[in-house]
Formats: structure tokens, sequence, C-alpha cells
């Protein structure tokens, strides 16, 4: 019943019980229809580096409710961005000024680009990167 509850809603993991919370079927369910349910979901599994990769798979934003050692981690970050570029906003300084992870991002969606560090927002090849990410929309 909660399975399917939170397929059709993942919002509707906060009326789970605890137990629900913490099952990573459940929970990545429920993330996958809407990144946002990633805030209901048990402490334990936002601290579980194996459940967020899951997570952010699925949907990149989850990161903005993960535990945020996470934002830090660049396989995570990285694997963030490739599913939603605007996930670049949930990461560490360090990583906005990574080349490698603020293209990514920018590929994926060229508004990102706004996330990025200064220097980076600059930088020709994420310019283009942004361009032609916007012509091909």
């Amino acid at each position: 019943v909660v399975l399917r509850a939170v397929g059709r809603s993942g919002t509707a993991l906060r009326f789970a019980d605890e137990a629900m919370r913490a099952n990573c079927e459940v929970a990545l369910s429920a993330v996958e229809t809407v990144h946002i349910a990633m805030e209901h979901v048990a402490k334990e599994l936002r601290y579980d580096r194996d459940f967020v990769l899951r997570a952010v798979a699925l949907r990149g934003r989850a990161l903005e409710y993960a535990d945020p050692s996470f934002r830090g981690d660049r396989e995570v970050v990285l694997r963030a961005v490739a599913q939603c570029g605007m996930a670049l906003a949930f990461a560490a300084n360090e990583l906005q000024r990574d080349r490698e992870v603020v293209l990514r991002a920018v590929r994926r969606h060229p508004c990102a680009a706004t996330h990025a560090s200064a220097e980076l927002q600059l930088d020709p090849d994420v310019v283009d990167a942004a361009q032609r990410a916007r012509s091909s929309a």
C-alpha cells in the first residue's frame, strides 16, 4: 500500500511510519516521483552513500536533502548534475569551481552556469556549452 502511494506521490512518504521511510525500495520510489520526498526519507538512508548515489541518479535535486557531507562528494555531485544540472546549486563551493562538474551540469541545463564559480561562468567552454544546450532545447 505504501509503495503504491509513494509511487503516485512521493510526498506521501511523510505519512509513512519510520520503518517504511527506512525501506530502500519505498524511499527510492518516492524520490523517483519528486526530489523533495528525500526530505522525508529516514535519516540513516540520507547518510548512506550508496542510497544517496541511487537517489540522485533518479532525481539530481535530491542532493539538497541528503546529508550535507555529500555536497562535497565529487562522485555524488557528478551523478546528481548528470540527472539535473540545477543540482549544481547544492554542490559544495569547491565543486562549483570544478570544471568537469560545471560542464556536465551546464550541458544538462544551461542555467546551471549561474551556480558555477565566477571564474567558470566566464570560461569559454562553459559559455559555449550553455549556448549549445540552449539551442538544442
